[in-house]
């Protein structure tokens, strides 16, 4: 995935044009609730969980990785907990 280096408007219209194109319904889901969860938390909504905040901070340090052997390699872990 080709990260760029955008101010906001660009990638809000890079975001809405994946959205759009997107036919995947369980995608369109799991984008909009992480979306929604770093927003809420972006913007000190005070009805984020503190459940809400750990899951934050786990797509926080994923989005952090470098690397596709670590990310293997938590796919392998997350895998024998499934």
């Amino acid at each position: 995935m080709e990260k760029r280096k955008l101010t906001q408007v660009p990638y809000r219209k890079a975001i809405i044009e994946i959205v759009n194109s997107s036919r995947n319904r369980q995608t369109l889901q799991h984008v909009y609730s992480m979306v929604k969860l770093l927003h809420d938390v972006d913007s000190n909504d005070a009805g984020v969980g503190e459940e809400d905040l750990e899951l934050y901070f786990l797509f926080t340090k994923l989005f952090m990785l470098k690397g596709m052997g670590k990310l293997k390699a938590i796919n392998s872990f997350i895998n024998t907990l499934l």
